[in-house]
């Protein structure tokens, strides 16, 4: 092992398009054993649906031992100067360093009980650490039907500091098939894992999104949960296709042009949004992975280009501030699989990434995942998004 034998942060990401699964896991974790000059507090890892799951965790364990990991599989990955969004892909980030102090956590059947599974995660959390954390991540399966809503409120009244991450994910289609979830060597669907980093380090996040008002208002009239049954007094399936001219329930891209912008917070500007995620046909509604009440008024927004663009170069440029000064050691991105390959397309998303890259930080290593739903705090409170991308910094 090589490097800096004294930094509060190292870091090392690893992107592999490696097909032998159990190979590129053996050759992630020997790539980060010859980057980090100490051994790995935690490593993120990211696969796309491709990947024999449980046979890249057990070759990057293999190498690495029994090091704290959590991860979850995505739509695509990102690393220095790519996004794959097809095929065998990876990106697997280590953490170490003096600073670094690591504790991670997992629950089961996360849509069950969702409130006490959430005040676990945050409980077992806090017990692990000797300090209050200075940033929580957090991976779910959002085909569960598990309301975001009870889950990050249960977490964050049992741990300090902001929450961020994403839901796991599988290739883009009108089919929504499994996703998985990791917590050491285990893959598992219907979860939730997450770690908290303390530490003496500086930590920063950001978040762009892509959306702007389309002009329409609607009102919530009927709900089940986290489905809306009603808008405007009409079912809310039949609603949606109409506005979105969408022709059935697996009508994926012309859905997806459209999204949901929830209040914020009563008496204040700005919205929350929310994708139409999964359809019922039988109940004419619409599965969103956050719960609305009944009387909301909500705004439909449309996704523009210029909107997506614009707004991570306006989130590179104010990272870029906060970070004058200080020596950047890492950058995990979050970003939503509505605005990339599907949206964008394969160009524009890589262009998007590079840029950003260059001006935040050239040399920082970079890794991250195209997510089904992305965590990011609202004044001061967690809250859940679409069409968005989180970033977070660490930095010294």
């Amino acid at each position: 092992m090589r490097g800096n034998l004294r930094v509060k942060i190292a870091a090392k990401n690893v992107l592999s398009r490696q097909r032998d699964s159990f190979g590129a896991g053996r050759q992630a974790g020997e790539e980060i054993l010859a980057s980090l000059a100490t051994p790995p507090k935690l490593v993120l890892c990211y696969l796309t649906v491709n990947h024999d799951q449980p046979r890249f965790l057990e070759g990057l364990q293999q190498v690495l031992g029994e090091v704290p990991l959590i991860g979850c599989s995505g739509q695509g990955v990102m690393g220095r100067g790519a996004v794959y969004e097809d095929g065998y892909a990876a990106s697997v980030t280590a953490l170490g360093g003096d600073a670094l102090e690591v504790a991670v956590t997992r629950v089961d059947e996360v849509q069950n009980d969702t409130l006490a599974k959430g005040v676990l995660l945050g409980s077992s959390l806090r017990r692990a650490l000797s300090r209050p954390p200075r940033v929580t991540l957090v991976h779910y399966d959002p085909l569960s039907g598990v309301d975001l809503t009870p889950l990050l409120a249960g977490l964050s009244r049992e741990v300090e500091g902001p929450i961020l991450g994403g839901a796991a994910a599988h290739f883009f289609s009108a089919a929504m098939t499994t996703t998985y979830q990791y917590f050491g060597r285990e893959v598992f669907s219907h979860g939730a894992v997450a770690v908290s980093l303390a530490g003496d380090f500086h930590s920063e996040i950001v978040c762009s999104t892509g959306c702007a008002p389309a002009g329409i208002e609607m009102e919530v009239t009927k709900t089940a949960g986290n489905m809306l049954l009603e808008l405007n007094g009409r079912p809310a399936l039949t609603v949606w296709q109409e506005v979105t001219g969408s022709t059935g329930s697996t009508d994926v891209q012309a859905s997806a042009s459209l999204a949901i912008g929830v209040p914020a917070k009563a008496g204040e500007q700005g919205h929350l949004i929310r994708a139409a995620f999964v359809f019922d046909p039988a109940a004419k509604g619409i599965l969103i992975s956050a719960a609305v009440a009944e009387g909301t008024r909500v705004t439909l927004f449309h996704r523009t280009v210029e909107d997506v663009l614009q707004g991570a170069e306006r989130m590179g440029r104010e990272l870029c501030e906060r970070l004058s000064g200080k020596q950047l050691r890492a950058v995990l991105g979050f970003e939503c699989g509505g605005r990339t390959r599907p949206f964008l397309g394969t160009e524009a998303t890589n262009e998007e990434n590079r840029a950003l890259q260059a001006l935040v930080g050239p040399t920082a290593e970079w890794g991250g995942v195209i997510c089904w739903g992305e965590l990011f705090p609202v004044a001061g409170q967690p809250a859940f998004h679409n069409y968005t991308f989180p970033l977070l910094a660490l930095a010294e």
